[in-house]
């Protein structure tokens, strides 16, 4: 009885669903959600630094203008999403989608449309992924639902190094990390 237990929890464990977390190569297209920060300091611009060789258009997903910016050297995310822009406007087509950040429902929808888009720039959503590593926790949960079809990838910027407080080191820099969505979808690989 205990071998076949063993032997049970064996061939479960063997045929189990795993997260897979791998490097993923530069893609034609980016979309990535613009926090507030140091604009050079984003996970955004990380990103979008990485896939520069090969990137072509880059949605940026920000919030509007607030009311009361933050402090210096910080700046708004409306802000970072214009600063960036205009950085990379000479390599890469810039699109800017202004969402609302605290509404999932708003940033799903902002992603369905750059899926739309890309295709009548003649990009495949494998061209794409989607970085959901910047942004606030609904926006991040509006994008990773918006790609969970099987032909959408996401990435998250991996730091490479923390600081004493549990914080992302972002001198150290960070690496695009590939998450397969499939995981929790139950499609399997």
């Amino acid at each position: 009885m205990i071998l076949l237990l063993v032997l049970a929890y064996e061939v479960m464990k063997r045929f189990r669903l795993r997260l897979t977390v791998r490097n993923i190569a530069p893609r034609r297209g980016l979309v990535v959600l613009v926090s507030q920060g140091k604009p050079e300091a984003t996970p955004a611009a990380a990103a979008i630094k990485y896939h520069l060789a090969a990137l072509e258009h880059c949605w940026l997903i920000t919030s509007t203008e607030p009311q009361t910016p933050p402090e210096p050297p910080f700046q708004s995310a409306w802000k970072n999403a214009g600063q960036l822009k205009a950085q990379f406007q000479d390599r890469v087509r810039m699109h800017i989608k202004v969402i609302d950040p605290e509404d999932p429902q708003s940033i799903f929808q902002s992603v369905e449309q750059v899926y739309a888009e890309a295709k009548a720039f003649g990009l495949t959503s494998k061209d794409i992924v989607a970085d959901f590593t910047g942004g606030t926790k609904m926006m991040t949960a509006g994008m990773v639902l918006a790609c969970t079809p099987a032909d959408r990838d996401v990435q998250y910027m991996k730091p490479m190094a923390f600081l004493p407080d549990g914080q992302a080191d972002r001198d150290a820099g960070s690496e695009p990390r590939w998450v397969d969505l499939n995981f929790f979808l139950g499609k399997g690989d």
